[in-house]
């Protein structure tokens, strides 16, 4: 399959010493590659070759290929996520809204080969989150209960017999757990009516698994930590409720050591509210822990020096009276920033956090979101109400309950991404603002990539074309780097040339590129960059 292979000087500063390419032959209109980076152990490209046929790719970190295996699908079965064990072996997921089963596929990297798992789940079954942990594999979701009669069975167990007796028209929120040596789904306790799951976090050195939800009860909205081994048993659990007239959106759980366990998210105003949702004001921090009360601060948007410069100089200027007004009056602008909030780090004694300012887009037409011949399923958009990332509560036509059959979700767009400094009293030290490219993106990925480099911390991310480097020194001050260009095309020729292109920080000092473009005589390629500083 490979039509092009190649070693190219590229252009640009000292430092961007080069870019290898790979080509694959791709169909016109059409999304057929999904590219799984895996670090240091290479990148595997997973590509649909008929209508339930699908063949596997590996390469290695020189994108000279290892092996490649061939697979075939149950009939209606989407591709909806992935997970990397960071060792050996990488998870597929493909599931179905409308079919009460999914299937997993183990790919063992190292020698190629994979085996396949097939489970059954409740029917209506969204997928949202995807990890695995040891031999252990969690899969959250929401369970469209509207128009749905529960049915007692074995995999309805353990929701309880409050959950079978529905009259319809909530979603719940749901944590599935296998272990491959039973291979039969169980749901984990833990879900209730007004929660979403907000993220899964794996823990390997400890060996476990934290799931954060957000409950709604009411205009309260707090977040409930659960933690579990890699047999799905209950190790634990903690809450962080919040302040009065506070509302805990999101909530990311990042455990440093034994003794040191912090949640970061967004939090916002039980007072300002939309479609019942209290609109999106700030970061909070919470060192939580075992039978201990959480300790908790606020940070609002307004109070980051640099959250809006990606901003024109009018417009910053323009927010910060607006701002300035409202805390002369005792309150504060409404806001609604959205923030994938980045796994927090420890460093020079301060806590640092990475956010990226996301908002979802929605077109119309009643097509798949990434073309005809596109496999992707739902991927990371739960759609519970009280979901922060759910990209239906944004639809100002049709509230929190859905789309019409022509306006559909078109993925997620970026804006710009904030780095901070907190001391461990959850004080602001210092902030700094990247722009990013406003690309869309069917799930929410992280786009900035944070390096430790001695005492200071390098920042990586893909900026109209360009890979941008940000050093962040010592005392907080943002310094860029020279750029380097993605593709030896001029500005011009990429215009033309390039029909989507995406980067991610791959391993080293190396960036991944890939997209589709279009050949000199018109055909449709897939590529794969390295890029090296």
């Amino acid at each position: 399959m490979i039509i092009a292979l190649g070693l190219a000087a590229q252009a640009g500063p000292a430092f961007a010493q080069s870019v290898r390419r790979v080509e694959l032959p791709a169909l016109a209109n059409s999304e057929s590659n999904i590219t799984l980076p895996l670090g240091d152990r290479g990148v595997l490209v997973l590509t649909k070759t008929d209508r339930l046929g699908y063949q596997l790719t590996k390469y290695n970190t020189d994108l000279e290929r290892d092996w490649s295996l061939n697979g075939q699908l149950p009939e209606n079965l989407d591709f909806v996520a992935s997970t990397f064990d960071g060792q050996g072996a990488v998870y597929l997921l493909f599931s179905s809204y409308r079919l009460p089963m999914c299937q997993v596929v183990k790919v063992s990297i190292g020698p190629g080969f994979s085996e396949q798992f097939s489970l059954s789940v409740v029917e209506r079954f969204q997928v949202t989150h995807f990890k695995t942990l040891g031999g252990g594999l969690f899969i959250g979701g929401i369970i469209s209960d509207k128009g749905l009669t529960l049915q007692k069975g074995p995999s309805l167990l353990m929701l309880g017999e409050s959950m079978l007796t529905s009259t319809g028209g909530d979603d719940i929120s749901v944590l599935y757990h296998t272990h491959l040596s039973a291979r039969k789904a169980r749901l984990l306790p833990g879900g209730e009516r007004g929660s979403a799951i907000q993220s899964l976090e794996t823990d390997s050195i400890h060996g476990r698994i934290t799931a954060s939800f957000t409950v709604k009860r009411g205009r309260e909205l707090k977040l409930v930590a659960n933690v579990y081994d890699e047999f799905g048993q209950d190790q634990g659990h903690s809450v962080v409720e919040p302040a009065p007239d506070y509302a805990l959106l999101s909530g990311r759980l990042s455990v440093l050591d034994d003794s040191t366990r912090i949640v970061v998210g967004n939090y916002g105003y039980q007072a300002m509210q939309a479609n019942g949702i209290a609109s999106s004001q700030g970061l909070y921090l919470s060192r939580v822990g075992e039978g201990r009360t959480a300790q908790t601060s606020y940070v609002s948007f307004t109070d980051f020096k640099n959250f809006f410069n990606y901003l024109d100089p009018r417009e910053q200027e323009r927010m910060a009276r607006k701002a300035q007004k409202r805390k002369e009056a005792g309150s504060d602008l409404q806001l609604n920033y959205r923030l994938l909030v980045h796994e927090l780090i420890r460093h020079n004694d301060q806590y640092v956090v990475v956010a990226e300012a996301f908002y979802p887009e929605f077109r119309y037409q009643s097509t798949s979101p990434y073309g005809a011949t596109s496999w992707y399923g739902w991927r990371y958009s739960p759609l519970s109400y009280y979901s922060l990332y759910n990209p239906y509560m944004w639809n100002p036509w049709f509230g929190s309950r859905g789309l019409s059959a022509q306006q559909v979700f078109d993925g997620y767009v970026y804006t710009h991404a904030v780095v901070a400094g907190f001391d461990a009293t959850g004080k602001l030290l210092w902030d700094n603002c990247l722009e990013l490219t406003p690309e869309r993106s069917i799930d929410l990925q992280e786009k900035v990539r944070l390096v430790k480099q001695g005492d200071q911390l390098a920042l990586y991310h893909n900026h109209k074309g360009h890979i941008q480097q940000t050093i962040i020194r010592a005392n907080g001050m943002a310094e860029q780097q020279p750029r380097i260009d993605i593709s030896a095309l001029t500005t011009a020729q990429r215009a033309q040339a390039i029909i989507s292109d995406d980067v991610r920080y791959w391993h080293d000092r190396y960036f991944l590129a890939w997209g589709y473009r279009k050949t000199e005589n018109r055909q449709t390629v897939f590529y794969l960059d390295k890029i090296q500083f």
